[in-house]
């Protein structure tokens, strides 16, 4: 946004991101002062929040504050908890390909999964 020649680089506050089941900030995607950059918020009814945690409880309280709060940080490697893979009928753990233990199943948890 550009009101009278200043240029918005975004109020660095939490918002949803639904697709992807998690937070992220309001800036700039090049932006590296902020945690997990979302672009810049261009609808005015779009609610933001103090925090990652705080976004995730309000703003997709429909699912895992942890799931959410995981995926919301990007050096989070998963919450190590077990979920249902219907498709392929199994469970798997919540947890990325290099950190999973041996023997197990792994897989990021979205809320697709």
């Amino acid at each position: 946004a550009n009101s009278m020649d200043m240029v918005y680089a975004g109020s660095e506050l939490w918002r949803p991101d639904y697709e992807n089941s998690r937070c992220v900030q309001d800036c700039e995607v090049s932006n590296t002062t902020c945690v997990l950059p979302g672009g810049i918020v261009e609808d005015s009814a779009t609610s933001l929040y103090a925090d990652a945690a705080t976004c995730c409880s309000t703003g997709l309280s429909y699912l895992s504050s942890e799931l959410c709060e995981a995926n919301s940080d990007p050096t989070s490697t998963g919450t190590g908890k077990y979920f249902q893979d219907a498709e392929n009928g199994m469970c798997k753990m919540d947890e990325d390909d290099a950190t999973c233990p041996v023997g197990y199943t792994c897989e990021r948890a979205t809320s697709n999964s």
